[in-house]
């Protein structure tokens, strides 16, 4: 729990000392449940496929996947088998196993992830209608008490949108669902991630109004965010400095 703690909160060191400690006790012990065995591999196969270690985080979900015993367990290891192939942009192989996860998942939620992330992948192929019709049938998945998912969603398809140069209402939707992030448990990752897409917008259309929208919104994330949280916070002060170098390329005057 500890690992996964330290994960959350984008301490990716801290966290995989403990769980390189956990692997060495699981493999000196007999006499650990398959839960746990379960958890642990699939913890530690999500860490290393978020720093960059898809292949290491492959064989850990196949580890996972032995110690799963219920759908939604083995449907998560078989997705996230799926995510390390796309960080090797092996594309078609991570359709394979999504539609192989899609298969085994029987609860909406867990639908409309893997419906997002066939959107993502058909985004990064550049056949936007596909993207579009996956995402479609994401947010058919999911709704705003889902916050975390919606989220997701939202920033998949104004980047879609974004590529198509239709976007409008999808990132004022966006910046609003950033908004309500601050008040609940959603990972910090996705709001950087939507934020980055915002940024990405400003520059592509010049939009002051959109830029100044979102210094505020970064100013209230900074207010919002635990002083514990001080990465975070730094991460979120970086881009206060670039929006101030992008007011004065956009508006010299």
């Amino acid at each position: 729990e500890l690992g996964l703690m330290h994960f959350y909160k984008r301490r990716y060191k801290e966290s995989k000392k403990l769980y390189v400690e956990v692997d060495k006790l699981l493999n000196e012990s007999n006499e650990v449940d398959e839960k746990t065995k379960f958890l642990h591999y699939y913890r530690y196969g999500v860490l290393q496929n978020n720093t960059n270690h898809p292949s290491l985080a492959e064989k850990l979900f196949e580890k996972s996947f032995e110690y799963a015993d219920t759908n939604f367990y083995k449907g998560n290891a078989i997705m996230n088998i799926g995510i390390s192939f796309v960080r090797r942009k092996k594309y078609r192989k991570a359709i394979e196993y999504y539609r192989k996860a899609l298969g085994i998942f029987d609860d909406d939620l867990s639908r409309s992830i893997l419906f997002n992330n066939l959107a993502e992948i058909y985004r990064s192929l550049e056949e936007y209608d596909k993207a579009l019709y996956y995402i479609k049938l994401a947010f058919s998945c999911t709704d705003d008490e889902n916050l975390s998912d919606m989220f997701v969603c939202y920033q998949t398809y104004a980047q879609i949108l974004m590529c198509k140069d239709e976007v409008g209402e999808a990132i004022k939707k966006l910046m609003e669902l950033i908004n309500k992030a601050e008040n609940k448990f959603v990972y910090k990752k996705f709001i950087m991630a939507g934020i980055n897409i915002i940024k990405e917008y400003v520059l592509k259309t010049k939009s002051i109004n959109i830029l100044e929208d979102m210094e505020e919104l970064i100013y209230q994330s900074v207010n919002n965010a635990s002083s514990h949280d001080k990465e975070y916070i730094k991460e979120l002060k970086s881009y206060i400095e670039l929006n101030m170098i992008y007011k004065k390329y956009l508006n010299p005057d």
